[in-house]
């Protein structure tokens, strides 16, 4: 995270590097295309295509630009090529290294940052670190993060805040799954969803959509447990 702007990144400046990237800030990345070969599934697909085989310039006459920041571009080349680990101070970077690395199918920087998350001083967030859990399949890493929820003053207007944006990024998570499906399925689901059973689900997914307060933290939060149950057993009626 300590790289220069507007510049090449000096861990990444090896004259004998085949591809150059360019950065959302426009720091330049010069990288072996035999690590992004072996470590993204993305670069894998795009260095596959005819005009990267026939590239006739020279590698930084034709940097392939990315949507990302140079300092989650740094976190990604560290990891993937075995630099070191990236240094995760808060969540908000965490996730943007979680969402690069699936949008470049990296599987590498998620298995080293699910080791992370249950570690101060990103547990001490431990509601967004379980929406996190949830939306990657981390099991132990969600019950890691409950335990640490049961200190929670849910009292607390902030932790109550923290509450509502926690469930609603978990709900759409789960939501995701009947969303997903095709158009035939999708529709032998929209019966069981308009039964009394999930009107629950419903109605407090259009209030943490909505923005409007819940007003009962703890009955929130069993809330939530039952909306998951019940779109489990949802999804679980559908013939995928």
């Amino acid at each position: 995270m300590d790289a220069t702007l507007n510049g090449s990144n000096p861990m990444f400046a090896d004259e004998a590097a085949d591809i150059a990237l360019l950065s959302k800030d426009n720091m330049t990345f010069r990288m072996c295309s035999n690590v992004l070969w072996t470590t993204s599934g993305w670069f894998r697909t795009l260095l596959t295509l005819p005009q990267a085989a026939t590239r006739t310039e020279s590698v930084d006459q034709s940097p392939i630009h990315l949507d990302e920041p140079s300092d989650v571009v740094t976190g990604l080349f560290e990891t993937i090529s075995g630099i070191g680990l990236p240094k995760l101070d808060t969540l908000e970077y965490a996730e943007a290294l979680l969402n690069a690395a699936e949008k470049y199918d990296m599987p590498g920087p998620p298995a080293i940052i699910r080791k992370l998350v249950t570690q101060p001083p990103l547990i001490l967030q431990p509601l967004r670190v379980y929406a996190i859990a949830v939306h990657w399949g981390w099991h132990e890493e969600i019950k890691i993060a409950t335990s640490h929820t049961l200190t929670l003053d849910l009292c607390n207007p902030d932790i109550l805040k923290q509450v509502q944006e926690s469930a609603k990024q978990v709900i759409l998570t789960k939501l995701g799954v009947p969303l997903r499906l095709p158009v035939c399925k999708r529709q032998r689901v929209a019966p069981l969803a308009r039964s009394s059973r999930y009107l629950i689900f419903w109605n407090v997914l259009a209030a943490c959509s909505c923005g409007q307060p819940l007003y009962q933290a703890r009955t929130t939060l069993e809330a939530l447990a039952t909306m998951l149950k019940l779109l489990e057993d949802l999804v679980n009626k559908i013939e995928v």
